[in-house]
C-alpha cells in the first residue's frame, strides 16, 4: 500500500502542476469566465486525478508488460471519454448510455468542472460526485495492493 500511495502522490504532483499551469495560460489567453471557486475546481481535479491514478497502478499491478498494460487502458479510455461527456453532451443519450457512463470516473469529473465552472457550484453540491470518486479512488488503491 506504501508503494502505490508513493506513486499516486508523485503522479499526482505531476499531473496537478501541468494542468495548473494549463489551465492557467488558457485562462489567461482566452479569458474564460469561471463562476465558481478555483479552489473548489482544483479539489475536483486533485480528486479526479488520484481515481484515474489509482485505476492505472491497479491495471498496472496486474499486467506483465507496459505494452498489454497501454492496450488495456487505451481500450478503457475510449469509451469513458466518449460517454463522459468530454467531447459531447449525453443529454439526448438514452437512459442505458447515461447509466454506463457514471461507471466511469471522467463522468464524475467532468459533471462537478462543469457545474464549478459554469454554474458556481460549491463543494457541497458537488459532494455526490466526489463522493464516487472517492470510493472509486479506495476501491481501486485496495484492489491494487490485494493483487
Amino acid at each position: 500500500m506504501e508503494f502505490l500511495v508513493s506513486q499516486v502522490v508523485s503522479r499526482l504532483f505531476l499531473m496537478m502542476t501541468v494542468t495548473t499551469l494549463v489551465y492557467a495560460g488558457t485562462h489567461a489567453m482566452l479569458h474564460f469566465r469561471m463562476m465558481g471557486s478555483y479552489l473548489n475546481l482544483f479539489i475536483v481535479m486533485l480528486m479526479g486525478a488520484m481515481c484515474l491514478v489509482s485505476l492505472g497502478l491497479l491495471i498496472a499491478s496486474r499486467t506483465s508488460s507496459e505494452e498489454f498494460s497501454g492496450g488495456i487502458l487505451n481500450f478503457i479510455s475510449w469509451p469513458m471519454m466518449l460517454l463522459s461527456g468530454v467531447w459531447f453532451s449525453l443529454e439526448g443519450a438514452g437512459v442505458w448510455v447515461t447509466r454506463v457512463a457514471k461507471i466511469f470516473p471522467l463522468t464524475h469529473v467532468i459533471e462537478a468542472a462543469r457545474a464549478i465552472m459554469t454554474e458556481g457550484a460549491t463543494l457541497a453540491q458537488v459532494s455526490g460526485s466526489l463522493g464516487v470518486l472517492a470510493l472509486m479512488t479506495a476501491v481501486f488503491l485496495l484492489l491494487g495492493t490485494w493483487l
